[in-house]
């Protein structure tokens, strides 16, 4: 497989790199598509992947050059369009199904396509040389097919699907996200705040500091124990030695742990959250009742799904993946790469087939109730350019290679982890106040020197020593000493232009997206103002 890289916003130069080193501008997108096939043509029987970083602002302009592509060209992906057909062995796809999200952030948009080949380049490398893989455009498959290749054989026992699938998922949860701190800023008593961040709402007691703490890899180190291995019905109860999928009430009154995981279904829909109090009914895993029952909640067990013995699985791979990660320094697009693919490699063992896809919009206009049904569609999500977005029924089956039972015990054990460190900050008589599963900012009080840390997978480590701290949301925060920024998440706007607009310039705006415009029937990009507005209040 041959790699190129393009750049091709909605409007002037299109800029283009190729892996033998030659780079090319051109005036359309059209001619960009032309010197992408010359090349491809060139190499013969070897596929081209071509990254792009915005690959929404690529088909939008190719689009409105005439270039229309069939339904069966495109890929959907999170924002709409996640790969395009451009010819035979020819193919556009995203940088993020690659490149983590943070580094992806990083990345500048209007930077030249050699730097995003390059980062592609040295993050598809760092990956083959830990576990030996091919080059591919998917992190998520080269990690989990590499970790698989490195353990012993394994098979999922339900790959058609059944009840066993359905109360995995059932068990999935988005990890533990929590904030508890309501003051807008925290800072330390005596550090001035920066300006562009208002006034503080809370100043620490004297002698208090803010300590951001990190738990290094902690899925990897989650997935690194011994996992579901033989399952028979016998074996089908709550305390199995292997671990179990339970079906229970819990009763949270007297608890006196952090929190478990709750889904709600809503509508279509489920949402999740970390429940204290109240009563539920659902389905966990055996370690997270474990939790909830060892601090006084009252857990009745209705149904389980349980197995005799447990492996680790996936151990060595994971292993392979941690030893690399610590050979790169901080801040590097390789070991930024590792850890995502630590995470990817169990988020896909829970993957699902994807069900929206593109079709042509006067055929879906054309079919009856009983040829949409045979077809799956479900959801019309809305016309892009004479193309459809809809969403299908999803099948029960679980694709090549996944395993929906192993994540949703890492997901498990890591929740428990994540409980467990707040409760030892706690017991120190700090204030926690934001966790987010591998990471948790608390105030520590005078006196106390921390807890425990290291520097292997699964253990905790002092990220840094902010001055301040501004959580607006789960996913919205800054923590900085003085004016610097160390660290950082923004909820979808680029890393540089939000760090631009805290600073005191324009408010980032975006560009809608191909699923938004499609969701409004309209094919006019607009401007979202929520952060002008933010700004302004």
């Amino acid at each position: 497989m041959r790699f190129a890289a393009v750049d091709m916003s909605t409007f002037g130069t299109v800029r283009l790199a190729f892996d033998d080193g030659r780079s090319a501008e051109v005036a359309t997108g059209l001619e960009a598509v032309k010197a992408l096939r010359a090349f491809t043509k060139g190499i013969r029987r070897e596929h081209v992947r071509c990254w792009t970083r915005d690959p929404d602002s690529a088909f939008r302009r190719l689009i409105a050059e005439g270039h229309m592509p069939a339904p069966a060209d495109l890929r959907a992906g999170d924002s709409g369009v996640g790969a395009v057909d451009l010819g035979p062995r020819l193919r556009m796809v995203s940088v993020d199904s690659l490149l983590p999200g943070p580094l992806v952030d990083q990345l500048d948009i209007d930077g030249p396509p050699e730097r995003v080949l390059d980062y592609c380049t040295r993050a598809q490398r760092a990956v083959c040389d830990a576990l030996g893989e091919e080059p591919g455009t998917s992190l998520a498959r080269m990690a989990l097919d590499g970790v698989r290749a490195w353990g012993r054989p394994w098979a999922y026992p339900e790959p058609e699907g059944g009840p066993m699938t359905e109360a995995s998922r059932a068990c999935l949860h988005g990890g533990y996200a929590e904030v508890w701190q309501a003051d807008e800023l925290v800072t330390e008593e005596g550090q001035a705040p920066p300006d562009y961040l208002g006034a503080p709402g809370s100043v620490l007691p004297d002698g208090w500091t803010l300590v951001d703490e990190d738990r290094s890899s902690a899925y990897a180190a989650e997935a690194s124990r011994p996992l579901p291995s033989v399952w028979c019905p016998a074996v089908n109860n709550a305390g199995a030695a292997g671990g179990a999928l339970v079906e229970a009430s819990v009763d949270l009154e007297g608890f006196t742990g952090v929190a478990i995981p709750v889904r709600v279904k809503v509508g279509r829909g489920v949402r999740q959250f970390p429940a204290d109090r109240g009563a539920w009914r659902g389905w966990w895993t055996s370690p997270v009742l474990e939790y909830a029952a060892a601090r006084g909640a009252k857990v009745t067990v209705h149904k389980a799904i349980g197995w005799k013995d447990a492996r680790p699985y996936l151990e060595p791979g994971m292993a392979q993946l941690f030893r690399a990660k610590m050979n790169h320094a901080r801040g590097t697009v390789e070991r930024a790469t590792l850890t995502a693919a630590m995470q990817r490699a169990v988020g896909s063992l829970a993957r699902r087939t994807p069900t929206d896809r593109w079709m042509d919009a006067a055929r879906l206009e054309s079919m009856d109730a009983v040829e949409l049904e045979a077809e799956g569609v479900e959801v019309d999500l809305g016309r892009f350019g004479g193309l459809a977005l809809v969403r299908c029924k999803e099948g029960p089956e679980t694709p090549r290679g996944t395993c929906p039972v192993w994540t949703a015990f890492v997901v498990g054990w890591a929740w428990v982890g994540m409980c467990e460190r707040v409760e030892a900050a706690r017991k120190v008589g700090g204030r926690p106040l934001y966790a987010d599963t591998d990471g948790l900012l608390w105030a520590r009080p005078p006196g106390v020197e921390g807890l425990e840390y290291g520097e292997r997978a699964g253990n905790w480590q002092v990220r840094d020593t902010p001055a301040w701290s501004w959580v607006e949301r789960s996913k919205m925060y800054l923590r900085g000493r003085g004016e610097n920024v160390t660290g950082f998440a923004s909820a979808g706007i680029p890393r540089a232009r939000m760090l631009e607009y805290l600073r005191g310039n324009e408010a980032p705006t975006r560009v809608e997206s191909v699923r938004e415009q499609a969701g409004r029937r309209s094919g006019a990009p607009a401007e979202v103002k929520m952060w002008a507005e933010r700004k302004a209040r």
